[in-house]
């Protein structure tokens, strides 16, 4: 049984040389083959850029969200500046028309004012209520804008 084995083996190794030494064809073939030896080695590249991306992006998430548990333990005064800067950038992810809306803080009391549909104005107090160092939401939104539509557009 082994002998045999051993002689199909043979004959499978004599047969592909054969194929790739042909005089008329083999050149071909033997390109062939190295050019899909080639795309393998580059499809298992791009596995591994995929890979190295991921685990980077996983990486810098949980240190994100350890950072913001830290920050979130500490009692830290934060300057009204960057409080209304933080404010902003949250209430752009919860409104359509974040330009409509004026923020402003005061010792972690944000006041909100301006004019947006009644139905955004719920998400827009709590992005706001979510930001670190808000103590205070004080919601004076103009809720008499109908859905699509700013007020300087008439």
């Amino acid at each position: 049984m082994k002998n045999q084995a051993n002689l199909l083996l043979g004959m499978a190794i004599g047969a592909g040389i054969m194929y790739l030494l042909d005089p008329d064809r083999g050149k071909r073939r033997r390109s062939l083959v190295r050019d899909q030896i080639t795309h393998a080695g580059n499809e298992m590249g791009g596995v591994k850029a995929d890979l190295n991306r991921a685990g980077r992006d996983l990486r810098n998430r949980t240190r994100g969200a350890v950072a913001e548990a830290k920050g979130r333990m500490r009692s830290e005064h934060v300057d009204d500046d960057v409080l209304e800067a933080r404010v902003r950038a949250e209430i752009g992810h919860a409104v359509s028309d974040a330009g409509s809306v004026e923020v402003h803080a005061d010792h972690g009391r944000v006041t909100l004012a301006g004019s947006l549909p009644a139905d955004e104005v719920a998400g827009l107090v709590a992005a706001t209520e979510r930001v670190r160092g808000v103590r205070e939401v004080n919601n004076r939104v103009n809720t008499g804008v109908e859905q699509g539509t700013r007020p300087d557009q008439g």
